[in-house]
């Protein structure tokens, strides 16, 4: 996901009318959102609102963003509902609210539809292309995903955060497409940006060793995954991966190590679980350690998989 400034920007945006305009009751409420504490900032900013600010799209994004770092997020969708009802046409607030729907459940319509119009409307802002086009491909319209996301990467002035997550959502859509070598293109480059940053990203990274498994690609696979572990040695998909390669080279004593490794891992999700569980269950059979075999075999049947629970 596109990690938004947007708070901050709207920070500057208001402490800076504040002091064109002279309006020191917003000022002080920007300082009191700054601060987290946004009843105090509700507060002091209300007259503003009622009066001149009532159609200040970025008053409200204060407000609203000051209720969602604090973890009001129903506070902030009532708020930026507020605004719309005050500046209809802002995309600026139609953009925030569709983020913020689409934060409560990805896969609201009304999310989808707001910033549907918000990434219309305003072309050159890549944040609301950008979660249009994650709201698109959670909801199974891969297709408008890949033709978003492509015209949010064509704005200028992208840092590489933003690049990263942007070529790998849009490798992820084209994968889903079966457009497989446009997609290779887009983990591609999201690979070389995120190789140079300070702080790598396993996730972003094990995206492109899906498609290369998906396809049969096994050797350019696991070299991604030993690329990953050297930067994210704990990042339990990429040691999933390594233990499934054991397990199919038929050398299970090394399969179950590596699934061990799985399962004291980081990023431990339940369908990476109950796979390494599976891998132990076979091979610990395979060896000889009926026991040990049986013991995760009863693990798995009190762990349904999570891809088909009801």
């Amino acid at each position: 996901m596109l990690r938004s400034a947007g708070c901050l920007i709207a920070l500057a945006l208001v402490l800076r009318c504040a002091l064109l305009a002279g309006e020191p009751a917003l000022a002080a409420a920007a300082k009191e959102a700054a601060r987290g504490d946004c009843a105090a900032a509700d507060r002091m900013i209300r007259p503003y609102l009622q009066g001149v600010g009532k159609a200040d799209a970025d008053a409200y994004r204060l407000l609203a963003d000051c209720f969602a770092r604090t973890g009001q997020p129903a506070q902030a969708v009532t708020t930026l509902r507020e605004g719309i009802a005050a500046a209809p046409s802002s995309a600026v607030l139609q953009r925030s609210l569709g983020v913020a729907l689409f934060r409560q459940n990805p896969k609201d319509g009304e999310a989808g539809d707001l910033l549907r119009r918000a990434s219309q409307t305003r072309p050159g802002d890549p944040e609301a292309g950008h979660y249009y086009a994650q709201w698109a491909h959670v909801n199974q319209q891969d297709q408008i995903c890949v033709r978003t996301e492509k015209a949010a990467l064509r704005n200028t002035g992208l840092n590489d955060l933003a690049l990263l997550q942007m070529y790998t959502l849009l490798g992820m859509c084209q994968s889903r497409l079966e457009a497989v070598e446009e997609a290779r293109a887009a983990f591609l480059k999201a690979r070389a940006v995120n190789l140079k940053r300070t702080r790598f990203d396993p996730m972003a990274a094990y995206q492109y060793v899906q498609l290369l498994t998906r396809h049969g690609e096994e050797r350019e696979a696991m070299l991604m995954v030993d690329e990953i572990l050297q930067r994210a040695p704990a990042f339990a998909p990429a040691l999933l991966e390594r233990a499934k390669s054991f397990d199919r080279a038929q050398r299970p004593g090394e399969a179950i190590e590596a699934a061990r490794t799985v399962l004291a891992g980081e990023a431990l999700d339940a369908a990476t679980e109950r796979a390494a569980h599976g891998i132990l269950a076979r091979c610990y059979f395979l060896t000889g350690n009926v026991a040990a075999a049986e013991q995760e075999q009863q693990w798995i049947q009190q762990h349904p998989n999570p891809d088909t629970r009801r």
